[in-house]
């Protein structure tokens, strides 16, 4: 299986550990819970993190401040996120390392249209 890792830094490279990866695809019609294309996860105290089992494909991947998993299912929750992700494509059993960097404050990382 493909993998995809990385690490969360924030603007001075020192690594964050307090929020969420999101990972999903670049294919709208892959957007539903439960699917293996739509995965979170939370980084490391070093801000490592490992999301393993993705299918080939193109991906985003972003971070945001705080995430309800059950969210990942909201079409919204996705689309709000795509302007401010990183495109990563994965090869069938690649492995690919990608670091995401925190370029705002916490509360500006995950969009307002979204907040509850």
């Amino acid at each position: 299986p493909s993998e995809l890792t990385g690490r969360v830094l924030d603007a001075g490279s020192r690594a964050v550990a307090d929020y969420p990866v999101v990972v999903f695809s670049t294919d709208r019609a892959h957007w539903r819970a439960g699917g293996r294309r739509v995965q979170s996860v939370q980084p490391a105290s070093d801000g490592s993190f490992v999301i393993a089992g993705l299918p080939a494909g193109s991906y985003y991947l972003a971070v945001v401040s705080e995430l309800d998993t059950r969210e990942l299912a909201s079409r919204d929750l996705l689309e709000s996120l795509v302007p401010a992700a990183i495109t990563v494509t994965l090869a069938d059993g690649e492995r690919t390392s990608q670091d995401v960097r925190v370029r705002a404050r916490p509360d500006a990382i995950r969009p307002s249209a979204v907040r509850k």
